[in-house]
This record gives C-alpha cells, structure tokens and sequence, in this order.
C-alpha cells in the first residue's frame, strides 16, 4: 500500500512508501520575493499535492491545533485544506493524526520536544539523512499509519479501487 504523510507548514516534511521504498524530504511553500500576495504559493501547492497525492492508497497528515504565530496558523490551514482537496480529486483517503498522539508513540511522550522526535526518527530511519524536525515527524508519520492504521488503511484501499 502506497503511503504518503505529511508534517504541514511553510516547511511541509513528507515521507512516503512506494512498495517497500521510502523517500522522505522537506518542500518549502515561504512566498517568493517576486510573488504579490500569496495566491501564488498556494496555486504552488495545489500543483504539489496533485502530483504526490496522486498514485498514492492513502495519506496522513499531522493534526494540528495549535501554530506559534498567525502566519504560521495560516500557513497550516491553507495547506491542510489544498491536501485534502487533492486527496478528494484523485480519491485519495485523508487521515489527520494529532500531534500529542504521534509524539507519545514515538518517544512514549505525548509532549516530546523536537530534538526528541528528530532521534526518534534516526533510530528508526538510520540510513537517511534527515534535514530537520519536519521530515523527522513525516518520517514518524508515516511509521505510524503503517503500523498503527495498516488494517483501516488497506480497508479504505480496496474501497478506492471499487468505487
């Protein structure tokens, strides 16, 4: 089952699984200097999801409640809100995992920090180069809708492929 998670920000980690391969990295979506407004990076963004979502079985992203910052806060919601209208195109299914739930199964601490989930990462992920906390969480991400969702996401598969 080919999965794809997210860690969403103006610096979006992803990992992904094509089989038994998994990519991981970081997509920056900040404003360019030559964008008015941020209309462009959001079209930026749309374009990136349709593309990535698209051969995928299923994907997750990282529930979010809280952003430090308005711009930030912005940022989340207008990406969550352009992946899930990519996964509904291309009848993809969509999870949000909160972030106090991944953080507990992946360091046995709900409120670990980000140097904690970053270990985490490379004790699961060792031969991996991993640039920073958001790739680190998408890679955790990822881990844990295999492993912890494999029964409901290979359900929600079979149920994109009949319909």
């Amino acid at each position: 089952m080919n999965t794809i998670a997210f860690d969403l920000g103006a610096k979006t980690g992803w990992g992904q699984n094509w089989g038994s391969v998994i990519c991981s990295g970081v997509m920056l979506f900040k404003r360019e200097p030559s964008e008015q407004g941020d209309a462009w990076r959001w079209a930026r963004a749309s374009r990136w999801f349709d593309e990535v979502v698209a051969g995928a079985d299923f994907a997750v992203y990282e529930e979010s409640h809280f952003q430090k910052g308005w711009q930030a806060q912005q940022a989340y919601h207008a990406l969550a809100t352009r992946l899930v209208e990519a996964c509904g195109r291309h009848g993809v299914p969509c999870k949000g995992v909160s972030v106090s739930d991944l953080k507990k199964w992946a360091t046995g601490k709900g409120n670990a920090n980000k140097a904690a989930m970053v270990e985490a990462a490379e004790r699961r992920h060792p031969d991996a180069t991993i640039q920073d906390d958001n790739q680190a969480d998408a890679l955790l991400l990822l881990d844990y809708a295999l492993e912890t969702l494999a029964e409901g996401l290979q359900t929600a598969g079979e149920r994109t492929k009949t319909t």
